[in-house]
C-alpha cells in the first residue's frame, strides 16, 4: 500500500485477474467449438405449407387463366429429394367455363396437369410422385 497525503492507495491486481478469467473462458469456448461436430448432411424435414403453396403457384402459372385457379386435396410429397405437391386444380378455360377438377403434380419449377399427358403416363407419374409407399 502506498500513502498519498491522507489517502491510502491500494494496488489492484483485478485487471490481471479479469483478463486471465476472460482469456480462460475464451479458450474453453474455442476448444468446445473446435470439437463440436458440424451439422450433418441429413436432409431436414420439409415445410409442408410452403411446399404446397409453391406447388400451387407453379400449377397456377401453367394454366390459361391463373386468377381463376381453385385447388383442393393438395398435399406435400416427400418421396423424392425434391419436394412435390400433389392435388387437384380447376380453372376457367379459354371458353370461359370451368372444366372440373383434374389432378396435378408440381415439383420444383415444373407442373404437370392430368390433361397434358396420356392417362397411363399421368397414372405412372402420380404413383411415383404422390402415392405413399407401403
Amino acid at each position: 500500500m502506498e500513502t498519498i497525503g491522507n489517502f491510502m492507495r491500494v494496488s489492484r491486481p483485478v485487471p490481471l485477474a479479469v483478463t486471465t478469467v476472460l482469456l480462460g473462458l475464451f479458450l474453453v469456448l474455442f476448444a468446445y467449438a473446435w470439437r463440436v461436430p458440424s451439422t450433418s448432411g441429413a436432409p431436414r424435414p420439409i415445410d409442408r405449407a410452403r411446399t404446397i403453396a409453391a406447388g400451387e403457384a407453379v400449377a397456377r402459372a401453367s394454366v390459361s387463366d391463373p386468377e381463376s385457379a381453385r385447388f383442393r386435396h393438395s398435399v406435400a410429397s416427400e418421396k423424392w429429394k425434391v419436394p412435390a405437391t400433389c392435388g387437384e386444380i380447376n380453372y376457367k378455360r379459354a371458353t370461359g367455363g370451368y372444366a372440373g377438377f383434374q389432378r396435378f403434380v408440381a415439383a420444383g419449377p415444373v407442373a404437370q396437369l392430368e390433361e397434358d399427358m396420356s392417362g397411363e403416363q399421368f397414372r405412372q407419374l402420380w404413383s411415383v410422385m404422390c402415392e405413399p409407399d407401403e
